[in-house]
């Protein structure tokens, strides 16, 4: 969320190359679990399990490079000189969410991306910042009331706010950075009650280096 427009990057491409990576990994341990250790045919089936699966983590690699090039050039495009990136390190290992989530949170490449979009940032110019960004998804942010979404979509049950929630979490990952308050009834977040841009990344799709692009002094 820039302030003026939001935008959301689709991550079904990278959720299903994470669910092909752990059926293929249980199906060769299934098969390597019976065989004897140490034979001819476990070795072999071990040695096919390391390289089906690094070819994938290839795959998950190239893929999380190319969706931060497109981030960064997309920022750029909208003269954005900082970007800041809700603080989520440590989160798998402070909070319990049971074995299913866990699975997902403990296979979460989030830690890699934010890694990615600072060095390709900091590469074309662009400060990167880190903030707290606990309660954001919660917080309305016309009224400033909490509550805790069901879905994708936020709906305050105070002032009746309507908003897509991850762009509910970046608008106020982008307050708390610049210091804003809620203002009564009028809301402090301009575009936050329009549907963000929803962009589909494809492979295909072209990613330049604008690094020598002067930016504005706006946050994201």
């Amino acid at each position: 969320f820039t302030g003026d427009d939001a935008f959301t990057i689709n991550g079904g491409e990278l959720r299903a190359l994470r669910h092909y990576q752990n059926s293929i990994k249980a199906k060769l341990d299934a098969k390597i679990d019976r065989k004897e250790r140490g034979s001819n045919r476990w070795k072999k089936l071990v040695e096919t399990k390391r390289k089906q699966l690094e070819h994938i983590d290839s795959k998950i690699t190239d893929l999380l490079h190319k969706l931060s090039r497109k981030v960064v050039d997309m920022l750029l495009d909208r003269c954005v000189s900082t970007i800041v990136l809700g603080d989520v390190r440590g989160i798998r290992d402070r909070i319990d969410y049971g074995t299913k989530m866990n699975q997902r949170l403990h296979q979460w490449a989030y830690g890699e991306f934010a890694r990615m979009i600072e060095y390709k940032a900091e590469l074309a110019g662009i400060t990167v910042e880190r903030i707290d960004e606990a309660y954001t998804s919660q917080e309305c942010p016309k009224c400033g009331h909490r509550k805790k979404p069901s879905g994708r979509e936020y709906t305050c049950s105070e002032c009746s706010f309507h908003g897509h929630r991850d762009v509910v979490g970046a608008a106020n990952i982008r307050r708390k950075y610049v210091g804003q308050e809620p203002t009564g009834s009028k809301t402090r977040l301009p575009g936050v009650m329009a549907s963000p841009s929803g962009v589909r990344f494809r492979p295909h799709l072209s990613c330049s280096s604008r690094s020598g692009r002067k930016t504005s002094r706006q946050s994201v």
